[in-house]
C-alpha cells in the first residue's frame, strides 16, 4: 500500500499513476469520487465520497471492501488517507492536510501489507485557499479548475521506506498508529529542506593519507608492553592500553588508520595521519588481532584527575571544543574522557569489533573503578543533510539531554541559523529506533544514526551541547557524559563481566557509604 499527502486533490493522483504505470499494470487509487467525471481514470480508481453523508457512507463501506480484495489477491493499493484536499490550516500557520482518516488507518490494519509513504511537494494557490476559508464545497468545486491549471507545470515526489505491519502495530492504538503514519509521510518535506550543508570542507587542503609504517618495530612495541597493561587476552583478540613512549611506531599507525577510516565517513583532520598534541599524554586503548598482526581498533582515553593536575582544564582535548566552567569538571571528576575511537575497515562488518573494545575499557574500569563518569565528543557526519544533523540533535536534546550540566558547557563553534530555522516535533518520536527510521528517509538510503550515538545511548548518555568542528571535517560533536552508576546493570554486566560490575558497584556503594 502506498499512503500519500493530497496537497492539490486531484493531480497527484494522476501523476502516481503513471509513475506506478512503469512498473505495473495491478494497481489501483483510492480517490475523491468527483474524479469519476474523467472516463479515461475509471478503471484505476476506486471512488470514495469524503462527505459524510448516508448515501456516502454505504457506498464507502463496499468500497473500501472491494480495496481488501484487491490487495488481498496480489494487487497494489495507493491511498490518500486525508480523503480530501490540503488546506490552509490557522493553528499550524501553512497549508497541509486535514487530520487522516482513522478509518483509512483500520483499513491499513486489515489489509496487513507493506505501508510506502509518499510526499508531494507544494500546494494550491492562494485563490483556492480563499475559497476554502468560506466554505469547503467552495473548494471541492475548485477541484476540476485546479486539476486543468497545472498543465506544463512538474511535480516533485519523495518516497520513503516500507512500514512493515510490526512497525505500525507497536503503536498501541488506531490514533497514533495513523499520526506516525503521517509523521512519517511529511518528514519526507526535509528531503528538500537545506538537504546540503551549508560548511564544507576545503579538498584541495586535504593531503594524502602517509604510507604504513615499519610493522616490525610495531610487534616489537607490543610485544615488549608490560603484562598489567594487558587488558584482554583470549583466541587472537588482544586488547592492551598503552602510552605514547611506547609505542612510537604503533602510534603512527593508530593516527593513519584514524584518518582513513575517518575519511571513509567524510569526517577525518585532512593531515596525512590524524595525532596531535593530546596524543602525546593520552593513553591508548588499542584492539588487536594477533594472529592477524593487524588494528582491530583503538579509542584515545584522557584521565582527568592526573591530565588536570598536570596541564589544568586545557590539557583536555574537549576543552577546544567546548568551554568548560569549573564546576562541571568538579562534578564529573574524577572522569576518563573518550574520543578519537575507530574500526578499521576490515572489522567494521562484525559488532563484536566495537563490543572488544568496549570490554577493553569495562576491564579498565574495573581495574580502576574510581571513574564513575565517562565523558567526550561524539561526532556526526556533516555529510548528513542539515535536516538531519538539525533532528538528531533536537532529539538527543529533548530525549537525553542534561540541562544541569548544560548551563557550565558553551560550544566553541555555535550552530549556524540554519538549525533554529527547522522545527521539529522531535517530543513526539518514540525512541532511538524511531529516530533512526526518520533519518533514513530523509537521506533517502538505509544510512542509520552513528553506531557510536546509539552505543552511548544504551550506557545512558546524556547529551550537554553540541558544537560544529571546523578542524575535523565540519562535524557535528555532541558533548556526551554517562554516569555509570545509572547505567542499565545488565549492559555493565556485559562489558565489564558479573564479577567486575559487582565489584565496582561495591566500590561505589562503600565510597558513597563513606562520603556520607
Amino acid at each position: 500500500v502506498i499512503i500519500a499527502n493530497h496537497p492539490y486533490g486531484g493531480i497527484e493522483g494522476i501523476a502516481i499513476a503513471v509513475l506506478l504505470s512503469r512498473i505495473r499494470s495491478d494497481f489501483k487509487i483510492l480517490a475523491n469520487h468527483f474524479l469519476s467525471i474523467i472516463p479515461e481514470l475509471r478503471d484505476i480508481f476506486i471512488f470514495v465520497d469524503p462527505f459524510k453523508t448516508k448515501n456516502s457512507f454505504t457506498s464507502n463501506i463496499s468500497q473500501l471492501k472491494r480495496t481488501i480484495r484487491w490487495v488481498g489477491e496480489g494487487g497494489l493499493l495507493v491511498v490518500f488517507p486525508a480523503g480530501e484536499v490540503s488546506h490552509y490550516n490557522f493553528k499550524r500557520g501553512k497549508v497541509t492536510d486535514p487530520p487522516w482518516q482513522e478509518n483509512i488507518e483500520k483499513l491499513l490494519v486489515k489489509i496487513d501489507a507493506p505501508i510506502i509513504p509518499v510526499y508531494f511537494e507544494g500546494a494550491n494557490k492562494l485563490g483556492f485557499q480563499a475559497l476554502g476559508m468560506l466554505h469547503p464545497y467552495l473548494r471541492t468545486i475548485r477541484l476540476p479548475a485546479e486539476l486543468l491549471n497545472k498543465r506544463n507545470s512538474s511535480l516533485s515526489i519523495h518516497i520513503g521506506k516500507a512500514i512493515t505491519q510490526k512497525q505500525l502495530l507497536e503503536y498501541p492504538n488506531n490514533k497514533e498508529r495513523l499520526t506516525y503514519l503521517r509523521r512519517r509521510t511529511y518528514n519526507l518535506e526535509n528531503r528538500t529542506k537545506l538537504s546540503k550543508s551549508d560548511q564544507r570542507i576545503d579538498e584541495s587542503a586535504i593531503k594524502e593519507i602517509a604510507f604504513p609504517g615499519d610493522y616490525g618495530k610495531i610487534y616489537t612495541e607490543i610485544d615488549s608492553l608490560p603484562k598489567h597493561q594487558i587488558l584482554i587476552n583470549q583466541n587472537s583478540a588482544l586488547v592492551f592500553f598503552a602510552y605514547a613512549h611506547q609505542i612510537p611506531d604503533l602510534l603512527i599507525e593508530i593516527g593513519r588508520q584514524r584518518e582513513i577510516t575517518f575519511r571513509a565517513v567524510n569526517e577525518g583532520t585532512g593531515k596525512a595521519v590524524d595525532l596531535d598534541n593530546f596524543d602525546e599524554y593520552y593513553l591508548h586503548l588499542i584492539a588487536w588481532n594477533s594472529e592477524a598482526k593487524k588494528i582491530i581498533g583503538a579509542y584515545r582515553l584522557g584521565l582527568t584527575d592526573i591530565i588536570i593536575k598536570d596541564f589544568g582544564k586545557k590539557g583536555l582535548y574537549t576543552s577546544t571544543l567546548f568551554k568548560l566552567r569549573k564546576w562541571f569538571i568538579k562534578e564529573i571528576s574524577p572522569a576518563i574522557e573518550m574520543g578519537r575511537s575507530f574500526i578499521t575497515a576490515e572489522y567494521q562488518r562484525s559488532f563484536n569489533s566495537l563490543f572488544l573494545l568496549w570490554r577493553g575499557i569495562g576491564e579498565f574500569i574495573v581495574r580502576h573503578p574510581q571513574y564513575r563518569y565517562l565523558f567526550g565528543p561524539v561526532s556526526i557526519s556533516n555529510s548528513y543533510a542539515i535536516s538531519s544533523q538539525s533532528m538528531m540533535l533536537h532529539f538527543l536534546y529533548y530525549k537525553h539531554g542534561n540541562t544541569k550540566l548544560s548551563r557550565f558547557v558553551t560550544p566553541m563553534h555555535g550552530l549556524s541559523k540554519n538549525f533554529n530555522s527547522i522545527k521539529y516535533s522531535t517530543e513526539a518520536l518514540k525512541d532511538i529506533s524511531e529516530l533512526e527510521e526518520f533519518v533514513s528517509d530523509i537521506e533517502g538510503t538505509d544510512t542509520g544514526l552513528p553506531v557510536l550515538i546509539k552505543q552511548y545511548i544504551k550506557l545512558g548518555a546524556e547529551f550537554i551541547a553540541f558544537n560544529r568542528d571546523p578542524d575535523f571535517s565540519n562535524v557535528l560533536d555532541g558533548l556526551i557524559v554517562v554516569d555509570l552508576n545509572k547505567t542499565n546493570p545488565k549492559i555493565l554486566n556485559r562489558y565489564l563481566g558479573q564479577a567486575g560490575a559487582r565489584f565496582y558497584s561495591a566500590y561505589h556503594q562503600l565510597r558513597g557509604h563513606l562520603l556520607e
